[in-house]
């Protein structure tokens, strides 16, 4: 009798980040060998037969965690197995100690998501940039300086209800912050994603989003709850694209999304 070949998911180790998956117009191995190694990051492989059927991953941030990149190979799907991978990093949050599982859905993956028990947190709003736009400095933007680093934590953890200290330590060299006199009031990560602006304010709010812009990455993906960041893009020439469910599974902790003036990544907000 012909052996009926099955599917497994187990931990990613470090022989199997040979892959390359090009979605989302980047090759997703570049971001599981980024994190790998790092105790808050559990990325999944699913397999058939030994070869490579699907991927995912979460990154855990003490009581909360976020899952991405949960992929199946096309010649795989229409099986279940993108709802058995989720299922998996689930549970491996809740062994974890994970009381809030958060993640972007994209259109194929929201009715898995809800189905699972997934609710939806906020909606973001993806703005292209028009071919032409101001060049607008601010002499309250500074380069990142050591000094800043607890107050960038500190806001972030305001903001998103989340201690995220080891990662954002990652993108802290490459970081902006808006200091109009002592007091960091904001922060720009240019390279975590599409660029992380998060802002106790308005005002430095925009001034780091025209920073964004200066340093070459123009598109925005924004909180619907920032109607003062859309209606700036907006009075540049954007244009809405594309909009994006925030999804929590479990406690649905406190975020201000009206503070976040960019979106980093579609796996850690």
């Amino acid at each position: 009798m012909e052996r009926k070949e099955e599917y497994i998911i187990e931990k990613m180790l470090e022989k199997d980040l040979d892959f390359h998956i090009h979605l989302w117009n980047q090759d997703l191995n570049t971001t599981f060998r980024f994190y790998y190694g790092h105790d808050y990051y559990s990325p999944l492989i699913l397999k058939k037969d030994n070869k490579l059927a699907g991927i995912g991953h979460q990154l855990l941030f003490e009581k909360t965690c976020w899952l991405g990149m949960i992929v199946v190979l096309e010649e795989h799907r229409n099986q279940g197995l993108g709802r058995k991978l989720t299922e998996a990093l689930l549970d491996l949050g809740k062994e974890m100690g994970c009381v809030s599982q958060l993640l972007f859905a994209t259109d194929m993956g929201e009715p898995v998501y809800r189905k699972l028990g997934f609710t939806l947190r906020e909606m973001y709003i993806n703005y292209k940039a028009p071919d032409k736009l101001p060049q607008i400095e601010s002499s309250d933007v500074y380069h990142y300086h050591p000094d800043d680093f607890e107050s960038i934590i500190s806001i972030d953890k305001q903001i998103t209800g989340e201690n995220r200290l080891e990662f954002l330590k990652m993108f802290i060299n490459n970081c902006f912050v808006f200091k109009p006199k002592e007091t960091v009031e904001g922060f720009l990560l240019i390279d975590l994603g599409m660029g992380l602006i998060q802002a106790q304010n308005n005002q430095a709010g925009l001034a780091l989003m025209n920073q964004k812009v200066l340093l070459g990455k123009k598109d925005f993906i924004i909180p619907e709850s920032n109607v003062v960041a859309r209606d700036y893009l907006k009075s540049l020439g954007y244009f809405s694209g594309i909009r994006i469910p925030s999804m929590v599974f479990g406690q649905n902790l406190f975020t201000d999304f009206s503070a976040i003036y960019s979106r980093g990544t579609g796996y850690s907000g």
